[in-house]
């Protein structure tokens, strides 16, 4: 007996039966011994480039039966015989008895600027896969352009011909000439499909196709697929896809090509097990850089029209160590600078875990901060403190940092609305929920019982709408190893 091909489907932190299913999943829905051994081992980590053991597949046990425990890392694996695909979800606190699990589907969308509409979900069954979505969409896309005709392009050239085109390539002209030909070796401009716009969209086509599982989304690939038969099937190198520059009639392909760069990020690997070789698929992403994009995108929308723009760590300009015996980086997820002067206005820190909303508390538990972990505010104020040394040192008090947790609203995750004055977390902050102001105590000795207060910064503890999937029990969770 084997597993069944379709998709095993998890959230964070849940567990996946060996040799057979738990109770309450789906008949076959289990990994064979060789499998988990494959999916939880170093080198296949490796592979994958995945650095911390604990957040991604690991062998575990619920009760008395052998498991494999998903991690923090979502998105989908292909192996032999199964696909497995872990989604997000925001985990039970103390208020909250339920697991919600989080659209990763309308996430990656913001995150990676698919302009995938949210119209396709009616098309696809999304229960069978978050990626079916943004396969099909993916293929709608680029088969609408495609009857339309495939960009062309000014490409270097070269053909013998019976008359000339272009310029005589010399060297090759001797080398025709000393066979006796007739034919004259040119070099050319061609108007042709078979450009770096279109081999990224092939080659986005092709990842798709591996992916997708879903008949609608693999009619809709392939069809799309047929109109590239004069395009090449070697894909432009990473430099070209990272560099590359659409022209004025490709503008259209944008949201295309960023559907393609998506799909390509996905790592092939050889899966040797049992006598038979053959190639599995992995596109996943660690939730916490996930959520940090998302984050980003999200306050940059809600910038628009205004002085502010948020940066991630990873596009901010600017080193910050904090000297501790050895020098430690520093790296605010979010860095918020004017546009016109470039000052640095707010910093945040995303945790992509459970904190108690405001709403959700009462009596004393309703202050702010309550329940934040004291190494994330410790954190926070490191960032604040250390930035605000080497950027404004004679500013009074620090720059403002807030820690931004993610929470699923009732009513589905609306646009922020955009700030009006000089606070750009003006639209999370609720009556329960503003910034505090820290003090600093210095004593002076051990028997010192009047430090001096001093301003240490303000902190805000905020929550960041994300929008919700589908709301189930938190069963299988288990973070135990």
């Amino acid at each position: 007996m084997t597993p069944l091909a379709e998709p095993i489907i998890k959230l964070e932190y849940e567990h996946i039966g060996i040799g057979r299913a738990l109770e309450g999943d789906p008949e076959g829905h289990w990994l064979t011994e060789e499998q988990a051994t494959f999916l939880t081992s170093a080198a296949f980590r490796k592979k994958l480039g995945v650095g911390n053991a604990l957040e991604w597949f690991i062998l575990s046990q619920k009760g008395e039966m052998p498991t494999v425990r998903t991690g923090c890392w979502v998105g989908i694996v292909a192996l032999k015989g199964v696909q497995i695909e872990v989604r997000p979800k925001i985990e039970p606190n103390s208020t909250t008895a339920t697991s919600s699990e989080v659209d990763l589907c309308k996430m990656l969308n913001i995150c990676f600027d698919l302009d995938v509409p949210t119209e396709s979900a009616a098309d696809v069954d999304i229960s069978s896969s978050i990626l079916e979505v943004i396969s099909h969409a993916f293929g709608k896309k680029v088969l609408k352009s495609a009857q339309h005709g495939l960009p062309r392009r000014y490409v270097d050239a070269q053909d013998d011909l019976p008359t000339i085109r272009g310029r005589i390539d010399m060297q090759r002209q001797v080398a025709l000439a000393s066979k006796a030909s007739s034919l004259i070796a040119c070099t050319f401009n061609s108007f042709d499909p078979d450009n770096q716009v279109n081999r990224l969209l092939k080659a986005g086509l092709k990842a798709a196709m591996s992916l997708s599982k879903g008949p609608r989304a693999r009619q809709a690939l392939r069809l799309a697929l047929s109109y590239f038969d004069e395009v090449s099937d070697r894909p432009p190198s990473g430099d070209a896809i990272k560099n590359m520059v659409l022209q004025r009639n490709e503008l259209h392909l944008g949201s295309a090509c960023s559907l393609a760069k998506f799909f390509l990020r996905r790592k092939s690997f050889d899966l040797r097990m049992g006598d038979n070789n053959e190639e599995g698929f992995a596109l996943m992403f660690r939730m916490w850089h996930i959520y940090e994009q998302y984050t980003v995108a999200e306050l940059n929308r809600s910038f628009t029209g205004t002085d502010f723009v948020a940066y991630g760590h990873e596009k901010n300009p600017g080193d910050w160590y904090l000297a501790e015996g050895d020098f430690k980086e520093l790296k605010p997820d979010v860095v918020i600078r004017s546009r016109k002067s470039g000052e640095i206005v707010y910093l945040a820190d995303t945790k992509w875990k459970s904190v108690p909303y405001p709403e959700e508390q009462t009596g004393a538990d309703a202050q702010a901060g309550e329940d934040v972990a004291p190494a994330d505010a410790y954190q926070a104020l490191a960032y604040s403190a250390t930035i605000t040394a080497v950027h404004k040192p004679a500013l009074k008090q620090p720059i403002p940092v807030a820690i931004l947790y993610p929470r699923l609203p009732k009513d589905g995750a609306a646009p922020l609305p955009s700030p009006k004055g000089v606070d750009p977390f003006e639209a999370l902050r609720t009556p329960g929920n503003k910034a505090m102001k820290l003090t600093a105590l210095t004593k002076r000795s051990n028997y010192d019982e009047n430090p001096e207060p001093s301003f240490a910064g303000t902190l805000s503890i905020l929550h960041l709408p994300c929008p919700p999937g589908v709301h189930r029990p938190a069963l299988g969770t288990d973070r135990s190893l």
